[in-house]
């Protein structure tokens, strides 16, 4: 899984990157990436596949569109996905750093209308082209080098830290069903033993201090 705290520090390293390619004469503004960290938060905060926020030509339904995004009283509230191949459909919530980084984004990119991919590239020859789930993932694994964290960091990664997250901070097993878009209970069971291990393992921390 991933931390809170990787996820600060692979963006850290996504900020001085930027930062280094603007001294570079042949620096362009869409080189900056600007849908890196908004997609990112799809997968951390919203424990989306990786062909779910990011696109897949081979897969029928990949990429986050307009149409998933759902207002509530005119604010950006959810994520909402149809139920596909099987899956059941899912209503994510959105907090509030997931929908800052996403206003951000929407600010320099435009609201994307019902059909639009919300993930594009902004310039270049692949201008107006959504964003690939594979794309992102590559660009994951190069700050997560280039942020000095262990290899076995991935994307699904950050899907299993949300669920947990889901449970530990209250959401019962169905609700975090609902929002994983588990077919069956018994695939969000695995993370309350997850969560179990997680308490013990605070629990021997807390005791280990007491003892020093």
């Amino acid at each position: 899984m991933i931390s809170k705290d990787e996820l600060q520090q692979i963006f850290k390293a996504f900020d001085t990157e930027v930062e280094r390619k603007k001294q570079m004469p042949e620096w362009k503004p869409h080189y900056g990436q600007r849908w890196f960290k908004p997609l990112m938060c799809c997968y951390f905060y919203g424990g989306l596949r990786k062909n779910e926020a990011g696109y897949d030509s081979d897969i029928e339904y990949s990429g986050l569109q307009g149409k998933n995004l759902y207002y509530d009283s005119g604010e950006l509230a959810a994520i909402y996905l149809e139920a596909t191949k099987g899956r059941n459909e899912r209503l994510i919530p959105i907090n509030e750093i997931w929908k800052k980084h996403l206003l951000k984004y929407f600010n320099i990119r435009g609201k994307p209308t019902y059909d639009q991919h919300v993930f594009i590239y902004l310039g270049g020859s692949k201008k107006g082209w959504p964003v690939t789930g594979d794309r992102a993932y590559r660009q994951f694994k190069r700050y997560v080098k280039l942020a000095g964290l262990p290899k076995s960091r991935t994307l699904h990664g950050m899907r299993h830290e949300r669920i947990t997250s889901w449970l530990e901070q209250g959401f019962n097993t169905s609700e975090a069903q609902f929002m994983a878009g588990h077919s069956s209970s018994n695939v969000t069971n695995k993370y309350t033993h997850l969560r179990a291990k997680n308490l013990l393992k605070k629990q021997r921390n807390i005791d280990k201090g007491n003892e020093s």
